[in-house]
């Protein structure tokens, strides 16, 4: 493409200026403002300006294709049929207008003609006279004037006086062009070149820039020549198009234009910048709030649960006191008489003991714990409305007085401990155990028991028959049974005893831990509480960061986009200065 290196450089420009001006108008800038942009865009919009001038027949029109590529001119036919100016330009739909007899305005669909214009003025000898006025408003905006000589008839008098009276005016927008070249041998194109020159300084002063180019071959070879690169090489066009990327790559005029929209972009990027500044502030006493908040919770949470250790020591000892009060009850149900009763409500009324006497103490104590959670949470309230107020201006404020009400969450915390607790003191292992030791050992006893018993009676029945020694042989065996049913009681205790005391530290010790659980469960639903206060005033900033977020984002992205052209263009205008 002609000037790609230009049309880079403003196509970002011009994506970057049409993103500030929707960002001008989200931002609701003064309306001079985004009319500035608006203009700014505009004009980055404008085409470069070709005017094609030239006899007919000489080629304009495939000249016109073969430098773009494109079918954008009719190929050229009599004079009597294209009588007048065509300004060729981008339109969505194909149509021409007439704007008067002298001058047709063709818009075509075509993606290059975004970027160029061409003016093809017909050369039927009639310039001087209806269109003279036309060309004179034409002129005056074109970026280049192709002056077009046919390589078979390079000497038109009509051409030269055209270009006698344009040079003085519109002198470094001139570019002589030899068309059909591929009629001629080198030799003679070569000759006839160096006679445009000379002519061109004779008659004007001055030597034009001049190429020869066969537009024919060039056309071909953009679109549905066989061999390109040689249709291009012998087209010898990539000269021209070279001088041409030049001048456009390297355009004062079009390079300060760009500056200048860069200029005013910073301005306006300051404007916004500007407007945004509060919100910015906003957003960022927003983050350093809730982030302040976030750790200050944490650290202060921390601090609580450590004030807890002798709490936890408390429960310990009231468990154990139960504990003691039930090693005595049991101690009245293991002798070797008492033990031939039923157990009955025993193993009940050891876990009533236990749970009862425990939880009192928890419930007890877990009232004080709540009160120091609920004065740490409070202090922190209090530490923080004074740091809103001081470093934010804000001035915390919850509910009809002003400030929270803890009992809520003191509530909670005391009924979450106190209901993990007695779920974990109601031991149906320890009841059922108990029962089924105590039922055991009763049996063994009384079945010894019973069998000396039986004893007695056979060794008195043996006695009274004077059967000796059998009747001493059944006394002596039943005071063994005897001896084995209060052996059987001690042992049963052993066994009450041991099984008792191991299922009750293992009881201790996951009460501890349920105990530890639950308060910490119940603390950090506590700071939870507490940040949860701040909701409304989170969801009142994240509405702030959806609206603004994007427009501090948006603005920060184009400051680097323009800083980035700036360096573009600095770096073109060196070239430029470089090449002059």
């Amino acid at each position: 493409m002609l000037g790609q290196q230009y049309f880079n450089i403003r196509t970002n420009l011009r994506d970057s200026v049409g993103a500030l001006a929707q960002l001008a108008e989200q931002c609701e800038l003064s309306s001079s403002s985004v009319t500035k942009v608006r203009n700014v865009l505009a004009s980055l919009k404008d085409p470069f300006r070709f005017v094609v001038l030239g006899e007919a027949e000489t080629g304009k029109s495939t000249l016109i294709n073969a430098l773009f590529g494109e079918d954008i001119c009719p190929l050229e036919e009599a004079p009597a049929l294209t009588p007048q100016i065509a300004v060729y330009q981008y339109g969505k739909e194909a149509h021409d207008f007439d704007v008067s007899d002298s001058l047709l305005e063709c818009y075509r669909p075509l993606d290059v003609l975004q970027d160029f214009s061409v003016t093809d003025v017909p050369g039927d000898g009639s310039i001087k006279r209806h269109r003279q006025e036309l060309i004179d408003d034409i002129l005056p905006d074109a970026h280049f004037i192709l002056v077009v000589f046919p390589v078979t008839d390079p000497w038109s008098p009509t051409t030269w006086k055209m270009l006698e009276a344009l040079h003085q005016k519109w002198q470094h927008k001139i570019v002589l062009i030899l068309q059909q070249c591929d009629r001629r041998s080198d030799e003679e194109i070569d000759a006839i070149l160096e006679h445009l020159r000379r002519t061109s300084n004779n008659r004007c002063g001055t030597q034009f820039p001049t190429f020869a180019v066969s537009g024919k071959k060039a056309l071909l070879a953009k679109t549905s020549g066989l061999d390109k690169v040689r249709l291009a090489r012998e087209s010898r066009i990539s000269q021209l198009e070279n001088h041409i990327s030049q001048e456009i790559n390297h355009s004062s005029v079009h390079l300060e234009k760009m500056d200048k929209g860069c200029v005013l972009a910073k301005t306006v990027i300051k404007e916004v910048q500007d407007k945004l500044h509060t919100p910015a502030e906003i957003i960022r006493a927003d983050d350093e709030l809730f982030a302040t908040l976030e750790v200050r919770a944490e650290q202060q949470q921390a601090r609580t649960e450590g004030k807890f250790e002798p709490v936890f020591s408390a429960f310990d000892t009231a468990f154990m006191n139960a504990r003691l009060q039930t090693d005595r009850l049991l101690d009245k149900h293991m002798g070797v008489l008492s033990s031939l009763k039923a157990a009955g409500d025993l193993p009940a009324e050891v876990e009533s003991i236990i749970t009862t006497a425990t939880l009192e103490q928890v419930k007890i104590t877990c009232e004080e714990a709540a009160l120091v959670a609920e004065a740490d949470v409070r202090q922190l309230w209090d530490e923080l409305s004074a740091d809103m107020q001081r470093d934010f201006k804000l001035k915390l404020s919850v509910g009809k007085k002003g400030e929270p009400d803890w009992s809520g969450s003191r509530k909670r915390l005391v009924k979450h401990v106190a209901d993990a607790t007695e779920g974990e003191l109601e031991n149906p292992y320890l009841r059922d155990g108990l029962k089924k030791f105590f039922r055991r050992r009763r049996r063994r006893m009384i079945s010894y028991l019973l069998l000396s018993l039986t004893l007695v009676a056979g060794g008195a029945w043996l006695w009274w028959q004077q059967l000796s020694p059998y009747d001493i042989a059944a006394f002596s065996a039943s005071a063994l049974a005897l001896l084995m049913s209060v052996l059987e009681g001690f042992k049963g205790s052993a066994r009450i005893r041991t099984f008792f005391s191991k299922e009750l530290d293992a009881q201790r010790t996951r009460l501890h831990d349920t105990l530890r659980t639950a308060f910490n469960e119940g603390v950090d639903e506590c700071y939870r509480d507490f940040v949860r206060l701040f909701d409304p005033i989170r969801k009142v900033c994240s509405k702030q960061r959806e609206k603004y977020q994007p427009l501090l984002q948006a603005s920060d992205e184009l400051q680097g986009s323009f800083k980035h052209l700036e360096d573009e263009l600095w770096k073109q205008d060196r070239k430029t200065s470089a090449t002059k």
